[in-house]
Formats: C-alpha cells, sequence, structure tokens
C-alpha cells in the first residue's frame, strides 16, 4: 500500500514538473505568443511561433498573439495595452475566451490586407462551431492556428516572400468551399434515394 501511495505521488510530482516545464520554456522561447492562459495547445503554439518567426526573419514584420482566458479588464483596453508593447510594423490577433471576442489588427505601413475580413472568414466560423464533441481549447487553437497562418501567409505574400513553413497561399477562403460541400452532399443524397428505390423494386420482384 505504502508503495502505491509513493508511486502515485511520483507520478502527481512527475506530471506537475513537466507542466512547469513547458511552462517555463514557453516563456523562455516565445516571442509571438505573447500571452496563453493555458488556451492554446501545445502542438498549435509551436506551430504559431514557427511560422511567425520565419515571417519576421524574411519580411521583419512582428506577428503577435494574445488569449486570456477570463476577462479580467476591458477588451479594448487589454488590446490596448498590447500594442503600446509592439512596434511596427506588426500584426497583433487578440482573443478573450470569456466573452468570446477576437480581433485582429494590421500595423504595416502601406499593407493593403483587411484584417476584419481574415477575422470574418478564418477565425470566427471555427469559433462559433457547437459540436458538443469538441473541446473548448480544441475549437480556440484552431480558431487561432487557422487566422494566424492566413495572416501571416497573406503578409508574405504582399512582402513578395515565400515561407517554407507554410508552403502555397491556397486562393480559397472556407466560405467558398461551402457552394461545394453543397453539391457534394445534393449528390450524395440522389445516390442514397436511387439506392433505396433499387432495394424497394427489388424486393417487390421477390
Amino acid at each position: 500500500m505504502v508503495k502505491r501511495m509513493g508511486s502515485k505521488k511520483l507520478a502527481r510530482s512527475m506530471r506537475l514538473f513537466t507542466l512547469i516545464f513547458f511552462i517555463f520554456l514557453q516563456g523562455l522561447f516565445a516571442e509571438h505568443i505573447v500571452r496563453n492562459d493555458e488556451i492554446i495547445l501545445e502542438k498549435t503554439y509551436k506551430r504559431i511561433e514557427s511560422i511567425s518567426r520565419e515571417l519576421k526573419e524574411k519580411t521583419g514584420v512582428h506577428v503577435a498573439v494574445a488569449a486570456r482566458r477570463k476577462s479580467d479588464e476591458p477588451f479594448a483596453t487589454f488590446e490596448e495595452k498590447l500594442k503600446s508593447t509592439l512596434t511596427e510594423p506588426y500584426a497583433l490577433v487578440t482573443f478573450s475566451a470569456e466573452d468570446t471576442k477576437i480581433n485582429i489588427t494590421i500595423a504595416i505601413p502601406g499593407s493593403k490586407l483587411n484584417p476584419e475580413r481574415i477575422r470574418d472568414d478564418y477565425v470566427i466560423p471555427i469559433l462559433v462551431e457547437k459540436r458538443s464533441d469538441l473541446k473548448p481549447e480544441v475549437r480556440y487553437s484552431a480558431a487561432l492556428l487557422n487566422g494566424t497562418t492566413r495572416l501571416v501567409m497573406l503578409i508574405a505574400q504582399e512582402k513578395g516572400e515565400k515561407l517554407s513553413t507554410i508552403g502555397e497561399l491556397p486562393d480559397a477562403s472556407p466560405s467558398d468551399f461551402l457552394p461545394i460541400i453543397g453539391r457534394g452532399l445534393l449528390f450524395l443524397t440522389i445516390i442514397a434515394a436511387f439506392l433505396l428505390i433499387f432495394r424497394y423494386r427489388q424486393k417487390k420482384v421477390q
């Protein structure tokens, strides 16, 4: 019994140490995710850091992402404080989970990118997804990764650079695929109806 209790305590201690060590590494090497209240998953965290780092190396544009869990101050105040720590050229993705607010700021002289379109087409559709089997952290991470990736790709394209961490920029947005999905579902429905009729006729013949 004593050995079992000792093993459980050791396992808990190891898990705690691993968590603390990961948080320490995030704080040590994080350059682009300026705040993360355990919202952004580890794999997503590394991916955002990777693509943002390459963008900065090639274009000089700094992309920062901030994700808070609780609304400890008004969203606008939170965002303005973040902006005050950044120097142009930069782009900022600000997210607040408790009140589900997201905003993208692009402070790049001469840029013609539309931050509202990036947010509305590539972040919000994932944030409002209501699948019961989708954990909040998974949904938040997916939305932030999708929006940040598109933002980074568009900045790189505007600057005439190609990023090895991402690849080519697709022309279509998620909303562009909706008609295709609709036609696909209609096609599958027609096939299903045809099979049902075929089986019904076979039974009548028998």
